[in-house]
């Protein structure tokens, strides 16, 4: 059986609501089909604050209730209930974005790939340009 979506997005938030459309669209852009998302007791549900029109690519998952390890058991959780409906599943945060630096979409540049398992991506740190408080730019 194929899988429903070729690339998804494994993603564990809290408190971080004013970043989530960003993100969001930014991963959407490069060609990630769907977000699991996992809300880790946010004083304002995420869901609440992600824009009508990436809804429709999320599926959200209350995991308020999970105090150790968090991380790990989040990820236990979504492979052991969505492994299957994803050819491939990127586990980062909301202060990373994924960049195919040659300008193809994430799943043109994952035909090349096809043949592994798994694909480390290289980590690259921005600094904050200076800025010493935050301003409304991306």
């Amino acid at each position: 059986m194929l899988p429903q979506f070729n690339t998804s997005i494994c993603l564990i938030i809290k408190d971080e609501n004013e970043y989530i459309n960003e993100w969001l669209e930014w991963h959407v852009k490069i060609g990630f089909e769907h977000f699991y998302i996992y809300d880790n007791g946010s004083k304002i549900a995420i869901k609440n604050s992600v824009n009508e029109k990436y809804k429709q690519y999320c599926t959200f998952i209350d995991f308020s209730d999970v105090y150790e390890n968090i991380q790990i058991n989040c990820y236990k959780h979504v492979l052991d209930n969505f492994r299957n409906i994803s050819k491939w599943m990127a586990f980062i945060d909301t202060d990373e974005f994924i960049r195919v630096i040659d300008g193809r979409n994430i799943n043109e540049f994952l035909k090349d790939f096809e043949e592994y398992d798994g694909l480390y991506i290289r980590w690259q740190m921005y600094g904050a340009n200076g800025l010493i408080k935050k301003d409304n730019r991306p």
